[in-house]
Formats: structure tokens, sequence, C-alpha cells
């Protein structure tokens, strides 16, 4: 009993290591694309993709044009390209546990 409860928590801290090193990677080559029109700015178009070029999210901003040439506006792309990370990566780990 006690063994497989030790082989257990071995198991999920390792999936847990795995994942994090993996999300780290993915991080590193993650980018988001805005698509829109600059003669019709009403609004924009953020894709989010994975490493491995796997689209992972989408949002479209209302009423919004990006200036990319804020800092401002670069770090909040990059925020929102995180927390899609991180709710790709929460999304694989249940699809593994549930197999």
């Amino acid at each position: 009993m006690m063994i497989m409860k030790t082989t257990q928590y071995f198991v999920m801290a390792m999936l847990l290591l795995s994942t994090s090193i993996g999300h780290a990677q993915s991080r590193k080559d993650a980018f988001w694309v805005i698509e829109g029109n600059p003669k019709n700015q009403h609004h924009v178009l953020v894709r989010f993709y994975a490493g491995d070029r796997r689209l992972i999210g989408e949002e479209r901003m209302e009423r919004v044009w990006i200036d990319l040439g804020r800092k401002r506006n670069l770090r909040l792309l990059n925020r929102k390209l995180q927390k899609q990370l991180d709710l790709d990566s929460i999304t694989r780990i249940a699809a593994v546990k549930k197999n």
C-alpha cells in the first residue's frame, strides 16, 4: 500500500515536471498573429499559436486597433499568449489523465 502511494506521487511529480519543462520550451517558440484591416479599424483578430504551430486560441478585440510600436501593447499580447499556453497545458494534462 505504501509503495503504491509513493509510486503515485512520483508519477504525478514527474508528470508535472515534464509538463512545466514542455511548457517552458513551447513558450519560447510560441507566437501570436494579429489580423485586421487598416482601413476598417473596428476590430482585430488575435490568434495564438503554440511552439509546434498549433492554434491554441483566438480573441476578437472590438473597437481596438493595436499599435505594435508601444511596449504596453506587446506586453498585453504576451500576457494573453501566456494565458492561452497555460490553458492549453491544463487541457492537455486533463486529456492525459482522462485516458
